[in-house]
């Protein structure tokens, strides 16, 4: 019979459990604007949210009218300074979409990718370590279930740190630039966190499952004994 450590969860675990659930939620809520955004402008759909707010003179409709190279070159700068300024979500969403479309359909065919991929593994990981803390919350510390989902947040993280590292590696080759000195680096979600903080977390989750293991084994060798 496995034993239950915890017949009552501390509140600290029960307010993890809450912020782990709430996490989930807004990651995936977040996910979907920017996948919706993403897909939307890869098909040149335009948003059902409208923005007035110029870059450079420039408005969202007569932009798009612009060659791609000038409107780059606009559009950076005009961003650069109206984020100083705290645009808003409907603005930079506007301004991703419409910078993204600027793009050639090879460059905009691998943001997109790597982009869904990268959200969607984020994704997984908040729903899988929901999933743990419900089991922590149980009081099932060395349950396989619990094991396997620290387990699988480990590999998704390496797998997220592995697409975020080729996806920066072929925008370098490709533009002939670092891709945090290029403009892409606005929209590209592989540019938006540091790929280290990632490496380290998938090791942490890694080590802390073995760890679980290691308190599985010693519980079943408890049990035998008695």
């Amino acid at each position: 019979m496995s034993l239950n450590l915890n017949t009552t969860s501390p509140r600290s675990i029960k307010l993890m459990f809450l912020i782990s659930k709430i996490g989930f939620f807004a990651s995936l809520v977040f996910t979907l604007i920017i996948s919706t955004t993403l897909i939307l402008s890869f098909f040149g759909v335009g948003l059902p949210v409208k923005s007035d707010v110029t870059f450079e003179g420039v408005s969202t409709e007569t932009k798009q009218q612009i060659k791609p190279s000038e409107n780059i070159k606009k559009e950076e700068g005009a961003f650069n300074n109206k984020r100083r300024g705290k645009m808003g979500i409907k603005d930079r969403l506007n301004y991703k979409h419409s910078y993204f479309q600027s793009l050639p359909t090879t460059q905009q065919l691998l943001i997109l990718s790597t982009s869904l991929c990268i959200l969607y593994l984020l994704t997984c990981c908040t729903f899988y370590f929901k999933r743990f803390m419900h089991q922590i919350n149980q009081g099932d510390y060395f349950k396989g279930e619990t094991i396997k989902n620290i387990r699988l947040i480990s590999y998704l993280l390496f797998s997220v740190w592995l697409i975020k590292t080729t996806s920066s590696l072929v925008v370098t080759l490709c533009w002939g630039e670092p891709v945090l000195t290029h403009p892409v680096a606005n929209i590209h979600i592989a540019t938006n966190f540091p790929s280290i903080s990632v490496l380290i977390s998938a090791c942490i989750f890694w080590i802390l499952s073995h760890i679980f293991l290691h308190g599985a084994r010693i519980e079943k060798e408890h049990e035998l004994t008695i």
